[in-house]
């Protein structure tokens, strides 16, 4: 009895701890049942594999870095030009602001005679090749003063010499201009018959006009740039760059581009310079010697000398009073440029679109003292605010027989423009516009500079009825000037 039991337990091996097997002869000892477990077998299979989850969480991992990349290289795309500027900080564009121009007083012809002292210098010759603005525009003057002196004595012994000294120096100072000149091309691109690209544009001259510490501002004709899809500058020293346009006229035809200072070598940059501005205001600059500089002939680098046959007619062009200054000097059609006293100042824009018929080849410029905050505004990037009204003065005549009050007189609307929306009719008198007293048709240009387009602005102004003038006041919505 005790042998089977003790071979069952052998057997079995029930009744041990954790299920082990315990020996025969330990089970003897502590009387542990032992039961037999060799018949349970355990196999561990490996989880078959989801190729498709896997493919899922492999895209969207990829996704995702890509996703980071992107996001990292954005920030680091809007954030470098603030730490590059602020680790190298750039010197900031200024406002441009013209200098007020000085009229230069004219000449009387006892001031024509020069005197012996005058006459030696003038043919005493330069003491270094190079020679100062200064000593250019003295020695300029002192050459034409020879010269008509020596008309106005009649003078014998005048001879080609006399001539060609006072051409020399004619030269020289309109020479002297060239550093603030630029040519101007707009490159369009194009394909030919056998359908090969090529780039094409026309040639223009432009004026340094402004200097914003940044970038130099160049004024140019708009017919060159409108359309261009590269705007192209050539500088006095043959260095050619790339220019932006910062904004354009249509009344005008003018155009100003920016050339930033980081696309010029630091010898063009050292050598180029704004212009010189001077007046157009003259009561009178009929008779004045003149130089055309820049393209009169429509080649770029062409001079021509002659003399202001009128500089009182007023261009016939809304929101503005400009003077037309006409010359006796013949050119191209495409003539562009600047003319320049014999104080190497500018005192007028070519502008040949302006010529009548009987007159179309003659240089023609626009004053620059109208001009001058024209020029302001676009250097700025400004747009100019439009109105739309052919204005003029009321004479103090008129006013006192007739009784017109004093202010802009309205001689025309144009069509589908502010004032004609607003119900300005001919014969009606501005006296206020917005906060702006109104006396003349200049103070009305000026309070338009001072405005921006699509401002609203009320208008105080004097219409005729039955019973004499009346003030009315009518609201306006400023526009942009037309583009055609």
């Amino acid at each position: 009895m005790d042998k089977e039991k003790q071979t069952k337990q052998q057997n079995t091996g029930a009744g041990s701890p954790a299920g082990q097997n315990i020996p025969a002869d330990r089970a003897e000892e502590d009387g542990t049942e032992i039961y037999d477990t060799g018949f349970m077998k355990e196999k561990i299979k490996q989880r078959p594999v989801n190729h498709a989850k896997l493919l899922r969480r492999t895209a969207m991992t990829a996704s995702m870095a890509v996703l980071f990349g992107l996001l990292a290289c954005l920030t680091f795309l809007l954030l470098e030009p603030v730490i590059s500027n602020w680790l190298n900080p750039k010197p900031q564009a200024e406002q441009v602001t013209l200098p007020e121009e000085t009229q230069t007083e004219e000449m009387n012809p006892a001031d024509m005679i020069a005197d012996d002292s005058e006459l030696a210098a003038s043919e005493a010759p330069a003491a270094a090749a190079t020679i100062d603005e200064n000593e250019l525009t003295g020695k300029v003057d002192a050459e034409v003063r020879r010269y008509l002196a020596a008309q106005k004595q009649q003078n014998s012994d005048l001879t080609v010499s006399d001539y060609s000294k006072m051409y020399d120096s004619l030269k020289e100072l309109a020479t002297s201009v060239s550093v603030s000149l630029v040519t101007v091309s707009g490159v369009k691109n194009g394909t030919d018959w056998f359908n090969e690209g090529y780039e094409s544009g026309g040639n223009a001259s432009g004026i340094i006009v402004a200097d914003s510490g940044t970038q130099l501002l160049i004024l140019c004709p708009l017919s060159e740039v409108r359309s261009a899809e590269r705007i192209s500058v050539t500088f006095s020293d043959s260095e050619e760059v790339t220019a932006q346009l910062v904004a354009t006229d249509f009344l005008t035809s003018l155009a100003v581009i920016s050339v930033d200072d980081s696309a010029l070598p630091s010898s063009t940059r050292k050598n180029v310079k704004p212009c010189s501005l001077g007046s157009s205001a003259s009561s009178d600059l009929s008779g004045s010697p003149v130089i055309a500089v820049g393209a009169p002939s429509g080649t770029t680098g062409s001079i021509s000398y002659g003399t202001v046959t009128g500089g009182s007619a007023q261009l016939d062009i809304a929101d503005a009073r400009y003077k037309l200054i006409t010359t006796d000097m013949y050119g191209s059609s495409d003539a562009s440029g600047v003319l320049i006293d014999l104080s190497g100042k500018v005192i007028g824009i070519i502008g040949m679109q302006f010529n009548t018929g009987s007159q179309s080849n003659v240089i023609s410029a626009v004053g620059i003292t109208e001009l001058r905050p024209l020029i302001e505004e676009l250097s700025n990037g400004n747009n100019k605010a439009y109105l739309g009204v052919h204005g003029t003065d009321v004479p103090a005549s008129v006013n006192s027989e007739q009784g017109v009050p004093y202010g802009a007189f309205v001689a025309r609307t144009e069509l589908d423009s502010p004032a004609l929306e607003a119900g300005l009719q001919s014969g009606d008198v501005i006296t206020k516009f917005g906060e702006y007293d109104i006396s003349d048709c200049s103070d009305l240009i000026n309070a338009l500079f001072k405005m921006k387009p699509d401002d609203d602005v009320l208008i105080v102004l004097q219409r005729q009825g039955t019973n004499g003038y009346e003030e009315m006041t009518i609201p306006a919505t400023l526009g942009n000037e037309p583009t055609k």
